[in-house]
């Protein structure tokens, strides 16, 4: 019979793992969650190559923005070389390979210019597809606020590509277009320069003949029959001959440009209104710019108008608080101008005695000063408070600490004065 040893093997197991978590105490130690810390780390790695991305994308546009003037610029020169070829008699095989050079160059470029436009359209188609497709699949679950604010960046960075592309594209269309117009202008140019060489020979081809036998190749088969001279007729054949090839150059360019925009004809119907939209918004912001600074200027004005107004109002309120107050201060017998104007000497001089008198703390003058003296009893009185004696002698004088000197004894005001103090307790200094 088979002994059932589970029980055992439990107890062997639980040893193990005393002994593993002795020998190593960190076995212990719960599990830390760290799968905020690895989300966060991922959304910082996903923002930093967000960052190297919109750096790698403007490096390209300043590439192709460099390209496109490399082709503005060339463009201005074929039109010269045009003109040189023109307006020389004789065919000039140095022009004509400087002008094949120039051309080359131009295609060239342009279908450089071509292959990264179209790279970043792809881009951006892939962005607004897949890319979104990725973005909405994890803001199903509980997003980090990193997360957010890439997929805020993300969104704006998209939508400066798609400005830079539409940008890019409209001024690559331009430059092809002007460069296009140059072939075709010179084209004309040519075709009625050989109409001319033919009047001139005396072989009268209407201009449908002329284009027909251009490109039929037949034009030399007419020329053939002229009757000239052997040199004249050299000439006529060497000249009618150039036009003619740079006709047919002319055609083959003139079909690579259309292939170009035919590959740029979408790109700019699709985002000219969304450019157009752009070019609306700087507009409109420029207009209310202008208008915010008109109303910061007005609001300077009006918050000095209201400061002058704020202070009129509160002159207006203290004035009649402190009106009262003021005529009550006069009417206490405080020195006021406008009270002496109205008073006469005598009250002037009363007020002004009784003041002193009160300031240097001889209250007992009131009866003396406040209406029973005459003008020339007062006239004294000022002499004796306001002489060469002090407060603290004349008080000693007239309370008989000290004797008096005879120019004082004798002077009925300061009789007055002592008797007056006299008939009130004494004071002391």
């Amino acid at each position: 019979m088979v002994k059932d040893r589970l029980m055992e093997f439990q107890q062997l197991s639980g040893m193990n793992r005393n002994i593993a978590a002795k020998c190593n105490p960190s076995w212990n130690r719960p599990m830390k969650d760290r799968l905020g810390t690895l989300k966060a780390a991922e959304d910082d790695h996903l923002v930093a190559s967000q960052s190297q991305f919109m750096e790698d994308f403007f490096e390209q546009v300043e590439e192709i923005r460099a390209s496109i003037e490399l082709i503005a610029t060339s463009v201005e020169e074929v039109k010269k070389k045009h003109s040189a070829i023109l307006s020389n008699p004789v065919n000039d095989p140095k022009i004509k390979e400087q002008l094949d050079e120039l051309m080359v160059e131009i295609k060239k470029t342009a279908n450089k210019v071509r292959g990264k436009l179209k790279f970043i359209e792809n881009n951006l188609d892939h962005d607004e597809n897949g890319g979104q497709a990725n973005v909405d699949l994890r803001i199903r679950k509980k997003p980090s606020v990193n997360f957010r604010i890439r997929i805020k960046k993300a969104s704006a960075d998209q939508r400066i590509r798609k400005t830079q592309h539409a940008t890019l594209a409209r001024k690559f269309v331009e430059v092809m277009t002007d460069y296009n117009k140059t072939q075709t202008d010179y084209r004309e140019r040519c075709k009625g320069r050989i109409q001319r060489q033919l009047d001139i020979a005396g072989l009268q081809m209407p201009e449908e003949e002329v284009d027909r036998a251009i490109e039929n190749g037949k034009l030399f088969n007419n020329v053939g029959k002229i009757m000239l001279a052997e040199r004249d007729k050299k000439m006529l054949f060497e000249d009618v001959k150039g036009r003619h090839d740079d006709i047919v150059r002319l055609e083959k360019t003139i079909g690579e440009l259309h292939e170009i925009f035919q590959d740029l004809a979408m790109v700019v119907d699709s985002q000219g209104e969304m450019v157009d939209h752009i070019e609306r918004n700087v507009e409109t912001a420029q207009e209310h710019a202008d208008g915010a600074l008109k109303t910061v200027k007005a609001a300077e004005v009006a918050k000095k108008r209201n400061m002058k107004l704020k202070i009129m109002l509160a002159i207006c309120i203290v004035l009649p608080i402190i009106g009262p107050f003021k005529r009550f201060s006069v009417g206490n017998g405080t020195a006021s101008t406008d009270c002496a104007t109205k008073k006469g000497p005598v009250d002037v001089l009363r007020a002004r005695l009784l003041y002193q008198s009160r300031k240097r703390g001889i209250r007992e003058n009131d009866i003396l000063i406040g209406g029973f003296a005459e003008e020339h009893e007062l006239e004294q009185y000022d002499r004796i408070i306001n002489g060469r004696h002090t407060e603290c002698e004349l008080f000693h004088f007239y309370s008989g600490v000290k004797e008096a000197p005879d120019d004082l004894d004798k002077n009925a005001v300061f009789q007055r004065m002592r008797q007056h103090f006299g008939e009130k307790k004494p004071r002391q200094f």
